[in-house]
């Protein structure tokens, strides 16, 4: 299975979605402590996504906007083979406001139920994550549930909320 998770180059209408190479680690730590992000994605050491990238059941994936050949975000997941369950552990997007989020994300969730052959694809967000959170209920995503003060912050303890959707309830979309 874990094949397929890398080597990849998915296309949008305006993007296409490809393994990160070491070369883009730097472009991704930027990403993740860009002052629009930092407060919503967690920040990880060069290590770490050095990691990601070698690990076999991990995609880090950059987003490039066709049109300028610019990098304008990325993608992490991870792949439980055990239980078919897909995370989004992170994404961010540099151009905001402009559905790259939406598209893409769209076609990571399609990707993952129909080539990976996930049955749940799940994510955590910020209860202040006021731009992710009608994203994914606009997707058909389901609250599961709040993760109380799971996570400490420089400003205090922070809730997640559990967002997933299942393939059946994709297909029906």
């Amino acid at each position: 299975m874990s094949i397929i998770l890398k080597n990849l180059s998915l296309e949008t209408e305006r993007t296409i979605i490809k393994d990160a190479l070491p070369s883009d680690i730097d472009f991704i730590m930027e990403m993740e402590n860009d002052k629009d992000n930092k407060d919503f994605v967690w920040q990880g050491t060069y290590e770490d996504h050095q990691g990601e990238i070698n690990d076999p059941d991990y995609m880090l994936l950059v987003i490039v906007e066709k049109e300028s050949l610019e990098r304008i975000g990325f993608f992490l997941m991870h792949y439980n083979v055990k239980s078919k369950s897909m995370e989004i552990r992170r994404i961010a997007i540099n151009k905001k406001g402009l559905g790259y989020a939406r598209e893409t994300l769209r076609k990571m969730i399609d990707f993952s139920f129909k080539e990976v052959g996930a049955n749940r694809v799940w994510l955590d967000c910020y209860t202040d994550n006021l731009r992710g959170i009608p994203l994914y209920e606009s997707l058909a995503f389901k609250r599961e549930g709040i993760l109380r003060e799971s996570y400490l912050s420089d400003s205090g303890f922070k809730d997640q909320i559990i967002f997933s959707i299942l393939k059946a309830e994709w297909t029906r979309n």
